[in-house]
């Protein structure tokens, strides 16, 4: 596991780094199949990771050295920086951070770790989760709100992003239309035209890609905040794009 390989290949890993790296912490938080490990000094910076994001082919080992600090004073940079300060300030809890990276959901279960001579920083253990992936209880859990990269969810109406999460939640046209208080006829030719936008043939690759996102974990209120955030939207009654 990857976990053993950085153990077994890293003299140079800090020894709160060598503690977490028992496997202890990523079993229990159920990080199955592919992750990643970052490991995060007191005050922010990169001091090791391994493993890659979904998708891409370049290591994490490349953001060694690198820092919170070094994020720009951005509203998504400040909302990073305030988590990992509330991570800081939870010794003992685990902290889920929710992202979506190129469209996708992934997890970060984050917590403090330090050696028997009170050394610490902060292990973020970062994976894909499954559909029914189910949040360990006591954790403490904060969805960004300004996340890296929406991927294919860019650019889509609010309705068009309810269309996904009523797909992603495995409604029938008939409840699709009783939820959005709309004909099934009208409906159906949104999901039509959202499909031909995407490129995609069938209301199950459609489903797919709401699945993916994690849309079928957001209620209202929060699918209407990722879009206004995310995908660039005044205010839920504005034409579809």
């Amino acid at each position: 596991m990857l976990a053993r390989r950085i153990e077994n290949g890293h003299d140079d890993i800090p020894g709160w780094c060598r503690r977490a790296l028992t496997l202890d912490v990523i079993e229990r938080l159920g990080a199955h199949g592919c992750f990643w490990l970052v490991f995060f000094s007191t005050d922010g910076v990169v001091v090791h990771a391994s493993g890659s994001m979904p998708g891409s082919s370049r290591s994490l080992s490349e953001i060694v050295g690198m820092g919170l600090g070094d994020l720009p004073s951005t509203p998504a940079g400040d909302e990073r920086r305030e988590v990992f300060r509330k991570i800081l300030s939870s010794p003992g809890r685990d902290v889920l951070v929710i992202d979506v990276w190129h469209g996708l959901e992934v997890w970060w279960f984050c917590g403090v770790e330090c050696d028997g001579e009170d050394h610490c920083g902060v292990l973020a253990i970062g994976f894909r989760p499954s559909e029914e992936q189910q949040i360990p209880g006591e954790t403490i859990v904060h969805r960004l709100r300004h996340v890296s990269d929406p991927g294919l969810l860019r650019g889509l109406s609010i309705g068009e992003l309810e269309v996904l999460r009523l797909l992603a939640m495995g409604l029938s046209r008939e409840q699709m239309a009783h939820e959005v208080h709309r004909t099934v006829k009208a409906v159906e030719r949104r999901r039509t035209m959202l499909g031909r936008k995407l490129g995609m043939e069938n209301s199950h690759m459609l489903s797919l890609v709401g699945l993916r996102a994690g849309l079928h974990r957001l209620n209202e209120q929060e699918l209407e905040d990722f879009w206004r955030v995310n995908c660039g939207g005044p205010h839920r009654n504005a034409p579809p794009r």
